[in-house]
């Protein structure tokens, strides 16, 4: 179950056109793959999606922040 909602929330952030709401999406997302690395029975593979998902997330941060500041 928390597998399916940390992959849900992360693709509902990638594919946010409204930067300001992508900023909301992207804080549930990383709030949902902190809760699944927490988990006792995570796999090595399922480590390395998480984290591949954290970077790009951290990427897109950046990049939603940016367009916030220049809008404002």
């Amino acid at each position: 179950m928390l597998d399916t909602n940390w992959q849900e929330l992360y693709k509902a952030a990638l594919f946010e056109l409204n930067p300001h709401e992508m900023l909301t999406r992207i804080d549930a997302a990383r709030h949902a793959i902190a809760q699944q690395e927490s988990s006792a029975d995570i796999t090595e593979r399922e480590r390395r999606k998480l984290a591949d998902a954290r970077s790009i997330l951290s990427t897109l941060s950046r990049v939603a922040s940016s367009e916030v500041d220049r809008v404002a």
